[in-house]
Formats: C-alpha cells, sequence, structure tokens
C-alpha cells in the first residue's frame, strides 16, 4: 500500500512535479512516516476546491488527507506548509497530539515545534536544489534536471 497518494492530476510544472516527489520522500525519510497510514495530498489552486481550507493548508484529524493551498505562492512556501502538516502527521502518529493539554499554550508548542521542523526540512532540501527559490526557472522549465548524489 502507498504512504501517501494523489486524487488529482497536480497543477504543476513537470519540474515542480519531480521535486515535489522528491521533496516528499525526503520529508518522509527524515520525519520515519514510511509505514505510516495513507494520506491523500490534495493541492487547492483555489479556496473553493476545498470549503475546508481556511488557512495555508491542514491536515485531517484522522490524518487521511492533506490539504495545502497553492495560488500565487511561491514554490519553497508550498513545500513548507506540506511539511508542517507532515509533522502534525508523525506527531498524531506518535501520540503526541492525543498527550496533548487543551489550550492555547499546549496548542502553541505543537505548532511551533511544525514550524521549526518544516523550515529545517525545507533548508536542507534547498542546499540540495536551490532552484526552488527559483520560480522562473520553476515555471518555465528552463531548469536541467540533475542527479542527486548518492
Amino acid at each position: 500500500m502507498e504512504e501517501y497518494y494523489f486524487t488529482q492530476e497536480l497543477p504543476f510544472s513537470k519540474i515542480k512535479k519531480a521535486l515535489l516527489t522528491e521533496f516528499i520522500d525526503f520529508s518522509y525519510d527524515n520525519l520515519d512516516l514510511w509505514g505510516s497510514k495513507p494520506v491523500e495530498l490534495f493541492f487547492a489552486l483555489t479556496r473553493d476546491q476545498d470549503p475546508n481550507l481556511h488557512s495555508a493548508g491542514y491536515v485531517t484529524g484522522d490524518g487521511s488527507k492533506i490539504s495545502i493551498y497553492i495560488e500565487k505562492r511561491a514554490f519553497a512556501d508550498v513545500l513548507r506548509t506540506l511539511a508542517h502538516e507532515f509533522v502534525h502527521k508523525q506527531q498524531d502518529e506518535n501520540g503526541t497530539l492525543n498527550k496533548m493539554e487543551s489550550g492555547d499554550e499546549a496548542l502553541q508548542e505543537i505548532e511551533d515545534e511544525a514550524n521549526a521542523i518544516a523550515g529545517r526540512l525545507v533548508r536542507a532540501f534547498g542546499e540540495m536544489h536551490s532552484e526552488i527559490y527559483d520560480e522562473n526557472l520553476l515555471e518555465h522549465n528552463k531548469f536541467k534536471e540533475r542527479k542527486t548524489p548518492s
């Protein structure tokens, strides 16, 4: 069974699709999410495409779907939001969210952790693929694919 899947044609250029898939695998490796319950990944061009999308992204309470808003956002920021939601998925699966006390302070700790780890993941991935920060290259397919060193 696949750990993640798409139920839509991805609204990205060929290069962005390849980088997105590599980033997802990179995140799964770093967050040890392989073998976790499957999750649908949805990328919304408009808020109308997902009526539950009230922020940059969210993961459902049961962890079965992650939805990311992408209109007029830099690709690196979309990746950061995706990583943030992957951290919440990890927090849910390791029981952190269940142990959380109610209240804004406890919620803020969970959000701070997701923000910090997401930022580290994007920075590390960006060191290997600086093109995630160059929308002109990504949109116009001027980037030449390169192999990641093993």
